[in-house]
Parts: C-alpha cells; structure tokens; sequence
C-alpha cells in the first residue's frame, strides 16, 4: 500500500512520528516511556480501504514490540470498530481457530484480520512493561487482495 497520503499521530512523542514512514528500519519512532495501556500510533490513510491487516517493523529495536494490541478502523462519519485484539501479543504464532492472527519473525509481526471498511486505523498498545517502550521502524497497511 502506498503510504505517500498517510497522516500519523500518536499518543506520546509525535516529535520522531515520521520515522514510522521514512522507509528506513533504523530509525524508529518510540514512545520514550515503559509500555503502558493506552498508547496508540494512528494513521490517516488518505482514502477509504479495505484493510486486512498489518505488519509492524521493529528494526533493531525488536524488545518494543508491543505486549498487547488493539487495533481499530473507521471511515468518515462513523466510529472506531474494533477489528483485532490479542492481550499478549508475543513471538511465534496466534491461532484463531484453525486461521494463523499473527507471526513474528526477526524484526515484524504480522497481524491478519477480517477485511474492514477504513480510512483511518488506531493500534492501541494495551499490554504493559517496566523496561522497555513501545516502538515501531516502520508500518504496513495489508489491504484485501
């Protein structure tokens, strides 16, 4: 997806934001605080999408991955709906079901959902950590094919 059009914000550190689009996985955006609930990156895409997913780049800073997840999509005029969750987002894979949510290998994680009409889309870090923040190098919006 061509991410020339997105607007990002974020709850915390906005000043680094466009390091998430710089296509460069050693720069990274953070949070500069230990996880806690409620941090969130949002991304305005420009126009409405059928989004089935995302994948997070962490570059070298895979530890910040984010220990829980929400992430929610909406559209002009309508509310955020909610369209993935996973408390204890980790390594490896989360199966729902007999469909694989989410596969983290090396430096992304990769979370598939049900195709969501959006032209916005909120990732809301819920889990926490006493150490390390939440993170990101770069992100991609999966669209149906």
């Amino acid at each position: 997806m061509d991410d020339k059009d997105f607007i990002l914000s974020a709850s915390h550190n906005v000043e680094d934001i466009h390091n998430i689009l710089d296509g460069d996985k050693s720069t990274r955006w953070g949070t500069k605080s230990p996880q806690r609930p409620g941090m969130f990156v949002e991304a305005g895409l420009g126009r409405v999408r059928e989004i089935s997913g995302v994948k997070l780049y962490f570059g070298r800073s895979g530890h910040d991955y984010p220990r829980g997840l929400d992430i929610f999509v909406s559209r002009p005029g309508a509310d955020w709906v909610r369209v993935y969750s996973n408390p204890h987002v980790g390594g490896s894979i989360y199966w729902d079901g007999a469909n694989p949510r989410i596969y983290m290998a090396d430096d992304s994680i990769a979370m598939m959902f049900e195709p969501a009409a959006g032209d916005r889309i909120k990732l809301v870090q819920t889990g926490e950590h006493g150490h390390f923040d939440f993170s990101l190098a770069g992100l991609e919006i999966l669209e149906k094919p």
